[in-house]
Order: C-alpha cells, then structure tokens, then sequence
C-alpha cells in the first residue's frame, strides 16, 4: 500500500466514525417524526411531516451506503419511497398504512450496525500535498545522455540541469544497458555516430529492444542528415532526429513534449449537497486526488460561489431542501458565463425516466451509494474535456503560459479560497532588464526565444499547482500558493540564476540578459489589486538600483490597521503578559505565552504547559501580543500562521526585541517551513527549543516543553543583554577600542581537496564587562553609522596581522582574512593607510585577503572600481562575501577584481537536503569557474556539508564543522592539532 493510499484510508475511516456517531441522533430523528405521523389526526400536519420524514430517510438513504452500512440504506431508501407514495395519496393513514409504515420503520432502526461493513472499494493511487522542494523535485526527470564528446556531454549536463532535469553521463556504448535499467530514465539524449561506426548507437538500442525493450522516448542527435542515417534512427524506435549543431533551446523544446506537461493545475470542483455527511465524504474522496473542492449546503450562495471559485465541475444533489438539483443548475446556466461548465447530478434516484430528464440539464447522472473510485474518473474525465474546450483561449500564443486574462482570474480564485483555508500566497512579477536591447541587436526571433526560455525555466522550478503567465511584452508573474515570503525569494532566485546561464546560451556573453523581480504576499496585502501594486513597486524599486535583483514589497501601515482583531472568548486574554493560573491568581514563577489564532489549540497546550510547570496565558492576536509585550517571559509558544499577523513577523519583532525568552514553534506546514522559520529565527538569535508540526505529537510536545523548563530554570528569562533597555553607545564602543576591550577572533579556512589550513578569516568580537556578548552586526552597524568604522577596521587589521607570524602555519600559502565596509571607501586613501598597516606588521600585501560583502557592490560603483583595483595594484588579493543576497549585477562582477567568492551560510546550510539551495550552491560554484574565481563556502555545520561541497567542486570551506572561530590561543591550538591531524 502507497502512503499516499493509507493517508485517504485514515481520513475516510476518521469520517466513517464521525459518521456513526451521529447515527444514533438521525434515528432517533427519525423515528420522532414517524411516532407523530402515527398519533397525528391531522391531514395537513400528517402530509407536512412525511415530507419531512421523507426529506430525513432521502438524506439517510443516500450517505449511508457510501460509510458502509448498506442494510441501513437500503431500508432508508424503502422509506423514502413508501413516504412519497403516502403523499402522492393526499390522504389520512388507514390502519393498514399504518402498521406497513410502522414496520417500515421498525426495520430501519433494527438495521443499524454500529460497526459499517468493508464491501466498499476504497480508491488508490490518490494524491497528498507535498512541499515546494518534494514537488519540484518529483517533478523533474532524469535523462541519460549517450555521448562521447566530452565538451558536448558537459555543455548539456549544465544545460539541462539548468532546467531541473537531472542528467547521467555514459560514453560507452556496452554500458547503456545497464544504465538504462539502473536509472530508468525519463528520456535517452543519443549521438547516433560513435567511433565504430555512422550508426552504431542506433544498432545498440536496437538490440537492446530486442532483449529487454526500452520504455522511453529517444532523441536523436546527429551529424549526417541522410536517408540512412534516418532510416536506422526509425529502426532503432527513436522518437525525434536533431541535426548537429543544436541548440539548447531547441532540446529543452523536445524534452518538455515528452516529459513536462505545462502547468497542470489542480481540478476545481463545486459540490452542492445540504448532507453535511455527504459533503465530507465527497470532499475528502476528491482532495484525495489533489483536487481542490468547495462544499455548498446552500444553493442560494451558487451564483456568487461560482463567480468567485471558478469551478470546473459542479456536483449537485438532485433532492435539496428547498429546491431540486434540476432548478439550481437551470439558475445556474441563466449566466452565459456559466453555460460551458459540467454539471453532474447525484441522487439515490434510480427511475430512468427521472434521470433521463435530469440529463437535459446535466452533463452526467451519478446514482448513490457512489464508488470513490468512479467518482473520481467521472469528475477527472469532464474536467478534462472542458478544459480541452476552454483552453485556446487561456494561453499565450508564444510561451504556452497563461495570458493576461487567464492569470488574473485564476490568481483571483487563488485569493479567495486562500481567505477561506487561511493559508500565505506570494506573488511575484519578473521583467527582463533591457530587453528591447536583446531585440535591437539579435533580432525579433532571438528575442522570442529568449522569452519562451524564462517560460520554460519558470515551469521548471515551480509545482503543478502554482500559476504562471506572461502578463505583458517581457513582463512575467508567478503565484505560488502555500508559500511565505522567504520560500517565495528562494524560488525566485533559482529562476534568477538558472535564466542567467540560459539566456548566454542563447546570446553569448556579449550581452548579459538579467532579470529584475518584485514579490508580495497575502494575507500582508489582501487583494489581488493591492498585491499586484505592490510588487510593482518592488519591481520598479529594483530596477531602480540597476537591476538583477529581487525585492520584496514593504507592508504598507494601513494594511495592518484595516486587520480587523481575532475573535476570543478567553478570560483575561487582553492583559498583558503577566500569567494567570486557573483560579485566575497572578503566578510569579514561570511564564509562557500561547500564540495561536485558534482557541481550541490553546486550551489543548494548556494542560500540557501546566503540567511542565508553567503558567499559561492564552493569546489569539499577535497585535495585542506585540503591543503588551514584556521581557519577563520564559516560554513562548508559537503559531507560524495567523491571519493578523504571521508567526514570521512575530519572530523578527522578538529578535528586534533581543528576547530571550525559550520559544516553541508550531504549523500546520510542512517540515521544511519550520524548518525555515527555525533557522530565521536563530539567525535573530532566539532561543528556539523545538518546531513542532501540527497535529502536535504529545511525546514531541511534552519533550520540548521540559527542555524549555530546564532552558528557564538554569537561565531566567532574561539574559544579560535583556536586562539592560539601551544597548552600547557610539562613546561606549569608542572606549572599548582605544582601551583594547575588542578582541579578534579566527576561524579556519580549509582547502577542500586537501583538508590544509590555507587561512583564518578574523572576526572582531566584544564582550561588555556589564552587558555580556555584543551582537558584532550590531556594533559595526553603529561604528558604520557614526564614523567609527576606519578605526574599527584599522583596529582588526592591526591586531590580525601582528598576529599573523604568530600562527606557526607552516603552508606559504597561508592568507589572513579581513572584512572590509563599503563606508571605508568614503576616504580615498584608504589602500595606502591598509598597506602601510600591513607593512609595518612586517608580512606582504600577498598575504592578505581583503572581504567585502556582496550588498556594498551597489554603492558608488566608480569608487568601489578604483578603490578595489588600487588594492590590486598593491597586491591584496579581493574576496566578495555573502555572495547571493545581495543580487549584484554579473556585469559589475565581470568587471570588479575580485580573486574569491564566498558562498553565503543561508544556501550552504540547506543546500545538502534542499534542492532549490543545492541549485543555487552548484550554480554559484559554475559561475565563479566560469570567471577565474576561487570559491569558499561559509557555514558547513554537518559532515553532509562538506560532501556536498566536495561533490559539486568548491574550492574551500569555512563553518562550525571544521571550527568555531576562535580567540588566538585556541586558535594556535586548534592548527598544531590540525597538523598531527
């Protein structure tokens, strides 16, 4: 059995006990209502209570069948007739109608059985949602390429992974068996013409389908284009014949025939039934299949749920309350808009001469108890045809993307189920930079290839369900559904670099092709106008600054003052952080905080909290949260995901804060959102205990909890920092380093091949004799800011380099590293006051390494150029830090002299289990190669690190795997160990 298959199981058992437990009330229903038509002598209320029994055993009859119980359907279903046939005799009961309908009933109550029977099928292969990265990656095929030039093999190995699909090399032709069977690939790339002849691969695989068959298509790559060239390529089974020399462009064109449908999203689906028990078993059964379902018990909402929901099936009960199924699809075809969409009915109706009229305004007729596996082709196969018919007039001519129109109304639909679930969208609009340049210098149809390219890369990197288009000449847009604002950056950069590498494929290196990007996010912003603008804004903002970037919209005020305050019914919850115990007393010791917009999920945590030894506060908004905010909090529990405010931005307000209080957090996301939310949160330097996946597991929970009580016991709630409400001043920080109360740290650098010292990268660090640890982002932020920062450059210079013959390194290449500030560039002299410091330290210019984060690129472009080229001169080699969050341009790369390039912590952490961050890493490493540059990963922590970086080719390595950094004692240490090592 597929996990995807015991998922469905679980749910469909948990609503067949939700089911049987309401069964004893309907019938209980049931039979009151018959008891007074028995004792009733009127024939007005006698008619009026069959039709109301008759309503009761229709609703019975029709959802008992499909949980199970078959005998308790059937008897319904005879009780229903029996009732209409009463009516139909507008008459009192004789005494013999009675005791029939008596039995009747007698009958149905008696053939209850509590536990349902498993005659029922229940459908496989179903779908589950699965994160961004699961999805992405399932999404990609691998391709076995047969070729025996190398530089041809390697040009498409970077290519098509460019794309996301995954590619194997073989360039022996004895060993494409086996390879075949090994990998299984999506498709087989073949050089028909290897060394022993024209058409030797053509000849192995027509042997190797003679043996074992082969199940995929092929591509033929070729030289000659003659007629026996094609002719063995037709024996052989191959599917496509390219001539050499081919592009790039012209494969991945191929490729996506045959692997990679364009954007198949999700089936929409409306369901018109006022049976609540049938509303969630045929929900349940079509999400169970990815579909995305919205239920109605009212037919009256159908007209505005259709113009806001869009489906593309509606499914209708054929006996509602107040109406039948016929008339609610006749209103709902009065709307021309509507007339195109499939309508299916549902009853437990099985006169032929009523389905058939039923037919008239239908397009299926399905007859209950229904088989879930039915269910679902019917629902799969309608949907289908309709959106065969729909879909010429929703795709771009050229991109095969959505158009315009399209988007906007899919997006919309987006939104508004969004509003409902209460789950994140992210939007974000792309243009490429200049490119009516690219049309002016190549041409119309270099131009038009560019374009389909970024279409083709975007597809590759999101799901299924995510919506792209071509909203505008170069102008693109993405809506990624179920994602925050940090994943939607992650998945848009990949487009970035990966469409960079594809457009020079296109165009050569003479003309880069960049891509600038604005992204904004529901429920920040809550309309699709409104996030639109915004990202417009970001998109402009970008471009602004010269492009190549991406930028995220800043909330505007207004937007969390229109936020209207959660609902709660919890006492005291509106005081301020000081914790109240269950007789409502105030408890001094030790407090947590509950953060969760829903209730019911506090007052679940509660106990447990308790238990731990904590008082609890119940809190629903994280407005009022963040406004009665104290210091003295020692837990902190916290939903990533409320409609007020995110659990992200929560997190960003507590580091602001310096909080140090333990914090648990929890979401109904997958693993990889907390695990973001984890990892931002320790980069604000929170206390994180635990991220905990809702339904919360007990064991998981109760062990978090003890550790945040022990975390507490042994450290209060407040740190030394927290103890203090204003952090060091510009004179305080002066005085540290006139009177040497800074220190420089070193961590090592290690050469990856090799595992030798090559550097020590020195970090500066202070310890305040009364406030502790200073954050260093913090003091160089305030010595940037206040004129302090040539000194305190100066300063770290200083001591590293008479430090430096002090290591007892005994590699000659052994270099130094110092962090340089954009604002040391505010004084010209700045290389010649360097030098002379590293002069009179008595070591070379060669053996220093100046670092200067990727962010400052964007200042003064001409003076960072001559600044940086004089440090050249000089013989100071040049390292660009943080490379990847800052977007530079490749051009101003291309142009700046910069020996290394470091590959920032926030990819390499991720990059060994998350494939957008490993693209990004494998990219990064290509690009440095491809511009002469030594390339350092930063923040390697696990052993799985360090064979990833292995793996794709980085140079060198620095992170808490190889050492902390370190004072120049251990340091000095840590490399004699190193060295016996």
């Amino acid at each position: 059995m597929t996990r995807e298959t015991q998922i469905f199981r679980e749910k469909l058992a948990a609503l067949k006990i939700a089911y049987a437990s309401g069964l004893n009330e309907k019938l209980t229903d049931i039979k009151a209502t018959a008891d007074q038509i028995i004792t009733n002598d009127s024939h007005s209320d006698s008619k009026a209570l069959l039709i109301d029994l008759r309503a009761q055993a229709h609703k019975l009859a029709g959802s008992a069948g499909i949980y199970g119980f078959f005998d308790l359907g059937n008897a319904a279903r005879n009780l229903e007739s029996k009732c209409q046939s009463f009516i139909e005799q507008n008459s009192c009961l004789s005494t013999a109608d009675s005791n029939a309908f008596i039995k009747l009933v007698d009958s149905l109550l008696h053939c209850y059985d509590p536990e349902p029977t498993e005659q029922q099928n229940v459908l496989s292969p179903v779908s589950r949602e699965i994160d961004w990265h699961e999805e992405v990656q399932a999404n990609n095929h691998t391709i076995l390429v047969v070729e025996d030039d190398p530089d041809l093999s390697e040009h498409l190995e970077i290519g098509l992974g460019t794309f996301g699909y995954r590619v194997k090399i073989i360039n022996d032709l004895d060993k494409m068996k086996a390879a075949i069977d090994a990998i299984q690939p999506s498709a087989i790339i073949l050089d028909l013409e290897f060394e022993v002849g024209r058409t030797a691969s053509a000849e192995t695989v027509q042997r190797i389908r003679l043996s074992s068959g082969i199940d995929c298509p092929i591509i033929v790559l070729t030289i000659h284009g003659d007629f026996n060239a094609r002719l063995a390529a037709v024996r052989a089974g191959c599917d496509y014949f390219l001539i050499k020399p081919v592009t790039l462009n012209e494969i991945i064109q191929v490729l996506e025939k045959l692997t990679k449908p364009i954007n198949i999203e999700p089936k929409r689906i409306l369901i018109i039934d006022d049976d609540p028990d049938m509303l969630a078993f045929i929900s349940n059964t079509l999400q169970s299949s990815a579909m995305i379902v919205e239920c109605l018990s009212d037919p009256s909402l159908a007209i505005e749920t259709i113009s806001i929901f869009h489906p593309e099936l509606i499914l209708i009960d054929m006996q509602l309350s107040d109406c039948t199924g016929i008339e609610v699809a006749m209103i709902i075809r009065q709307k021309i808009e509507n007339v195109g969409i499939p309508i299916v009915f549902l009853s437990n109706e099985m006169d032929q001469g009523i389905q058939y009229e039923s037919i008239s305004g239908a397009n299926e007729f399905l007859v209950k108890p229904i088989q879930p596996g039915y269910l679902i082709s019917v629902v799969q196969s309608r949907i289908e045809r309709f959106r065969m018919l729909e879909g010429n007039d929703a795709r771009d001519s050229l991109t095969g993307l959505y158009n315009h129109a399209t988007t906007w109304r899919l997006f919309e639909t987006v939104l508004s189920r969004a509003s409902r679930i209460g789950i994140q969208v992210s939007f974000a609009i792309l243009d490429i930079d200049g490119f009516k340049s690219v049309n002016n210098a190549y041409g119309h149809s270099v131009g038009d290839n560019v374009l389909k390219a970024l279409a083709r890369v975007m597809i590759h990197r999101v799901r299924n369900s995510d919506i792209v288009g071509r909203i505008g000449g170069e102008e693109f847009c993405i809506v990624l559904i179920g994602t925050n604002i940090e994943q939607a950056f992650l998945i848009v950069e990949t487009i970035r670099l990966a469409f960079i590498e594809v457009s020079q494929s296109i165009v050569g290196s003479g003309l880069p092709i960049t891509l600038s990007c604005g992204i904004a996010t529901f429920p920040r912003y809550l309309s699709a106008r409104d996030l639109n603008e915004a990202a417009i804004r970001a998109l402009n903002e970008a471009k602004a600054i010269g492009g190549d970037k991406i930028n995220s919209a800043s909330p505007m005020q207004s937007k969390l003052n229109n936020v209207q305050d959660l609902p709660t019914n919890e006492k005291n919850s509106h005081l301020p952080l000081a914790e109240l115990d269950q007789s409502g007393e105030v408890e001094s010791v030790k407090h947590a905080v509950v953060l969760d917009d829903d209730l019911m999920v506090g007052r679940f945590l509660k106990p447990f909290v308790e238990n731990a030894g904590f008082g609890v506060q119940l809190m629903t908004d994280p407005i009022k949260f963040l406004e009665a905010y104290r210091a003295d909090v020692d837990l902190i529990i916290l939903d990533l995901h409320m409609p007020a405010m995110d659990g992200v931005e929560v997190l960003r307000f507590l580091g602001e804060k310096r909080n140090n209080a333990a914090i648990i957090v929890i979401s109904i996301f997958g693993h990889d959102v907390l695990a973001a939310a984890k990892s931002l949160a320790e980069k604000h330097d929170l206390n994180v205990i635990a991220a905990l996946h809702k339904p919360l597991d007990q064991g998981e929970l109760i062990g978090a909890l003890r550790m945040a009580y022990a975390v507490s016991k042994n450290y209060g709630h407040g740190s030394a920092l927290a103890e203090y409400s204003e952090m060091p001043s510009t004179d305080e920080l002066s005085v540290a380093m006139n009177n040497k109360m800074l220190r420089v740290y070193y961590q090592p650098k290690v050469k990856l091949a090799s595992s030798v010292v090559v550097g020590a990268e020195a970090l500066v660090r202070w310890k305040h004799p009364l406030k502790g640890f200073i954050d260093p982002e913090y003091f160089v932020a305030l010595a940037e800011q206040n004129g302090l920062i040539d000194d305190l450059t100066y300063f770290v210079l200083q001591e590293a380099c008479t430090s430096f013959k002090r290591f007892n390194i005994k590699n000659r290449n052994f270099k130094i590293v110092i962090n340089i500030s954009a604002r040391n560039f505010d004084d010209l002299s700045f290389p010649d006051k360097v030098a002379n410091i590293v002069s009179a330290a008595g070591i070379s210019a060669s053996d220093v390494i100046l670092e200067l984060t990727e962010t400052s690129l964007s200042n003064e472009v001409g003076r960072v150029i001559e600044i940086l080229t004089r440090m050249r001169l000089k013989g100071f080699k040049l390292s660009i830090d943080d490379f990847g969050t800052g977007h530079s341009s490749l051009t101003r790369l291309h142009d700046l002299p910069f020996n290394e390039l470091k590959i920032d912590q926030s990819f390499v952490s991720r990059a060994h289990c998350e494939p957008a961050a490993r693209v990004i890493v494998k990219n990064t490493i290509s690009l440095a190669k491809s511009l002469g540059l030594e390339t350092v990963a930063e923040g390697a922590e696990k052993q799985e690190d360090i064979d990833m970086l292995r793996e794709l080719g980085c140079g060198f390595v620095q992170g808490y795997f190889i050492a902390k950094p370190l004072p120049l004692s251990e340091f000095k240490d840590w490399v004699k160990h190193s060295m016996k090592a």
